[in-house]
């Protein structure tokens, strides 16, 4: 039974690790509408701890030792998930691909943390992230843009955006009259 639990967690403790470095090489997991991070925080919450008390016995490292680095990663595991459930500093919105658009597209959008109020002389402007599909759940990092802040995003999430292309280039058209480039 000890094996069995030892080869899950070290099996789950290796997805968890993956996911991690493919996160800080530029790639999201995207399914169902949200990203896979919260789960993989609750995964490894539980799967590295116990890998790492088995394979630390192992080792016959004292228990006190395994104590202090098993908690210090349940504290680190705790804070991931915290920031992984809150309200993220980003919207992310789904573009489907059609006869212009060749792959679906993810688009972050930063929230806006300033004052609300624009006047025409100063618009704020905003990068987006656009992140293009490998697959139907894995998206990678392709390029940044920066556009009129707020409508974009919403304007595509609300089915108004589309992808069309113009001399040469393709853009998201939206409703708010500013087309964001995408290549």
């Amino acid at each position: 039974m000890k094996k069995n639990i030892y080869g899950l967690s070290l099996f789950l403790t290796l997805i968890v690790l993956v996911f991690v470095f493919m996160k800080l090489l530029g790639f999201i997991f995207w399914i169902n509408g949200g990203l896979l991070d919260k789960w993989m925080a609750l995964i490894g919450l539980f799967a590295i701890p116990t890998s790492i008390y088995f394979f630390l016995k192992k080792w016959k490292v004292r228990t006190s030792k395994i104590l202090i680095l098993n908690i210090l990663i349940v504290i680190i595991h705790i804070v991931w998930l915290w920031l992984s459930v809150k309200q993220q500093p980003y919207y992310y919105a789904y573009l489907e691909s059609n006869q212009v658009l060749s792959s679906p597209y993810v688009i972050e959008e930063s929230r806006n943390t300033g004052p609300r109020i624009h006047y025409s002389s100063n618009v704020t402007w905003k990068g987006y992230t656009l992140y293009k599909s490998v697959n139907s759940i894995l998206f990678v990092k392709e390029s940044v843009r920066k556009s009129q802040y707020g409508r974009l995003t919403q304007s595509i999430r609300l089915g108004r955006g589309h992808a069309v292309e113009k001399d040469g280039h393709i853009y998201i058209e939206t409703d708010i009259g500013e087309d964001l480039l995408v290549k």
